[in-house]
């Protein structure tokens, strides 16, 4: 399109057209920075490496601007700076438990700056605390994180030679404790911070060991009170294990004593006492036992009285046995003296006189333990009576039926029997008498079932010995052993062999002292070897037992008398169910009313049972163990009977 310069419509559009171009211009140049007088700013930042985590460190840019950085990662200060500014960054709060230094800390801006580096490393502290209670001339070893050890012979302070960085965990435990102490760690654990850990605290006290054991026997019901050194008292219901509440010291003594109030339990007590070692001590042994009196004799003394054999278990589950004295047939009117009678006692102690001897010339005052056959009938002997008056051998059945199968005193036969009768492994019946034979100082003799009597030996030839009164057994190489209670090279009694064909040899003569005197019979042990005991001599004049070894070597075991224990054993030894030996006193020192006693092969022995006047006194006779594992055995005297003096039949449960 053409204009006229003299248009004044196209003169108006020509300047606004100029000015548009203008403001255009000029938006152009101030874009390009033409004619512009500002500066461009950037960002100056960094890093930071070696902050442990929960720390923090403070910078400061140029003295001014700070912040604060708490992880490792990169910063920028939020300030911009001007394009050829300087800039310095410095620490202005090193974090805690840390040494941080700046690494292109400054320089001139000229684009944003990143290249500043914060290495910060974590110090390190010592791990310490305290020992006490440590005992002179000990020492424990303790350890830090489980390899750093550290040995402490002291009481005080201690340090860890490796010092921990800031942060880090430590956790002490004891290594190795003194032989004798517990040594236990409080505060031993955590973790480090900016200082030295001196809270460990290290306790050292004595090591203290529990005194117990084990209570057996104990009737339901009962109960029994133990004592340890007098002080320590535990009262005890059931069988099992026990321990004593108060504990005791390396090398401390400890004595452990049992009390009971009721008078037919007595429990013992077995490997009692000692010192403390390093280690519990839980040997203790409490056996509680329990007398009972199965029955007393004495009622009017027709039942009989004065028992000095023992009883005999029959396969019918009754004892049976026989009484010196007492029956309805009176020997002696002036003291009352009967001839004695043959029982049946049931286990609930219903009583039966089966015989009673005195009838005709049956035979009197039987005194030595019975013999049982197979078919149940029963063999003995009586001590008097019969056709001469001096004793028999008879047979009784378990109704009460009895046959003399021999009578004494027909020659020199012997007389007068008074220990036990022994059915031999040939079937024959072998025992003793105390008088009579060739010399008249007692026989070894054979009767046969059918009544054929044969002595083997007539004692009182030299120094053989005399008064053969104890049990007599049969080893297992067929010969037979058994005493005398005089004679012999010292006049104090001996233990002889005799061969099923009559050879007599003495494997030991007694001498009074140290080996005692009167020897009351043997028993085979389970080594083979012979055990007895001695009515008198000893130590202290009142009896031992003995051991013998089949080719003749003597060792007392034991001398009754000290004070602890009984007087004059009468009965022979039983070897027991648990190698142990059994047996009897009848006197004791304290009530002089006996004893019952076990003895290990050892030589150690302990009172399992001291008598009163109601459950009896003076107990003759060997025991017997039943399959209960009881001990049942007869007194002399005694018991509830209404003579007071007939004697009981008694069990001991173990």
């Amino acid at each position: 399109m053409q204009y006229s310069s003299a248009s004044p419509v196209a003169t108006a559009g020509v300047v606004r057209a100029r000015v548009h171009w203008v403001v255009f211009a000029t938006m152009l140049l101030g874009a390009c920075g033409g004619g512009s007088s500002e500066t461009p700013k950037f960002t100056v930042g960094g890093t930071v490496a070696g902050l442990a985590g929960g720390s923090s460190v403070t910078i400061q840019n140029n003295g001014a601007e700070s912040i604060t950085v708490s992880s490792n990662s990169p910063f920028t200060f939020p300030t911009r700076i001007a394009a050829g500014s300087a800039y310095v960054v410095t620490i202005s709060s090193q974090p805690s438990g840390h040494q941080c230094t700046v690494a292109s800390a400054s320089g001139t801006v000229q684009s944003d700056v990143s290249s500043v580096r914060i290495d910060c490393v974590a110090l390190s502290y010592v791990v310490g605390g305290t020992v006490d209670g440590l005992l002179p001339g000990t020492a424990v070893t303790l350890q830090n994180n489980a390899v750093d050890a550290l040995t402490i012979n002291s009481n005080g302070s201690f340090v860890f030679a490796t010092a921990l960085p800031f942060g880090s965990t430590y956790d002490v435990d004891v290594e190795t404790a003194p032989e004798d102490q517990e040594c236990t760690v409080s505060a031993g654990s955590g973790t480090v911070g900016a200082a030295a850990v001196t809270t460990v605290q290290v306790s050292c006290v004595e090591q203290t060991y529990t005194i117990g054991g084990t209570v057996t026997g104990l009737e339901p019901g009962r109960s029994v009170e133990l004592l340890n050194n007098g002080g320590d008292s535990l009262t005890v219901s059931s069988n099992g294990a026990f321990v004593f509440a108060t504990e005791l010291t390396k090398g401390s003594l400890y004595s452990v004593i049992a009390r009971s109030t009721q008078p037919d339990q007595n429990c013992i007590v077995s490997a009692g006492s000692g010192s403390v070692a390093t280690n519990n001590v839980a040997s203790v042994v409490v056996q509680c036992l329990y007398l009972r009196t199965l029955y007393s004799f004495g009622t009017g003394l027709l039942d009989g009285s004065g028992p000095q054999a023992g009883v005999i278990l029959h396969s019918d589950g009754n004892l049976y046995g026989t009484t010196a004295g007492g029956g309805v047939n009176v020997i002696n009117t002036i003291n009352n003296l009967g001839a004695g009678t043959f029982f049946k006692l049931t286990p609930t102690g219903d009583h039966t006189v089966l015989w009673h001897f005195g009838t005709g010339q049956d035979g009197q005052n039987p005194s030595g333990d019975l013999a049982l056959d197979a078919n149940g009938d029963f063999y003995g002997t009586t001590y008097a009576g019969g056709l001469n008056g001096t004793g028999t051998v008879f047979k009784m059945t378990a109704t009460g039926q009895e046959t003399v199968l021999w009578n004494f005193g027909a020659g020199n036969d012997g007389q007068n029997p008074f220990g036990n009768l022994l059915l031999g492994q040939d079937g024959n019946l072998y025992g003793t008498t105390s008088a009579g034979g060739a010399h008249g100082f007692g026989v070894v003799f054979r009767v046969t079932p059918a009544g054929v009597q044969t002595v083997l030996w007539s004692f009182g030839a030299g120094e053989d010995g005399q008064t053969p009164k104890g049990r007599l057994v049969q080893a297992i190489d067929g010969n037979f052993y058994g005493t005398t209670e005089s004679g012999g090279e010292f006049g104090f009694g001996i233990v002889f062999k005799v061969t099923p064909s009559g050879v007599e040899q003495v494997l030991h003569s007694f001498a009074n002292s140290p080996d005692g005197q009167g020897p009351q019979g043997v028993t085979v042990g389970p080594d083979g070897a012979l055990y007895g005991t001695t009515i008198g001599g000893g130590a202290y004049g009142a009896g031992t037992a003995f051991k013998v070894t089949m080719s003749g070597v003597a060792t007392v075991l034991w001398s009754f008398g000290d004070g602890s224990d009984g007087r004059y054993p009468l009965g022979t030894l039983l070897s027991g169910a648990d190698g142990n030996f059994y047996g009897s006193t009848a006197g004791d020192g304290v009530t002089n009313r006996g004893t019952i006693f076990r003895l290990t092969p050892a030589g150690m022995q302990t009172l399992l049972w001291r008598f009163n006047e109601t459950d009896g006194s003076v107990p003759f006779s060997t025991l017997i163990q039943g399959p209960d594992g009881a001990m049942y055995g007869t007194t002399y005297r005694g018991g509830a009977g209404t003579s007071g003096y007939g004697g009981t039949v008694f069990k001991l449960s173990m």
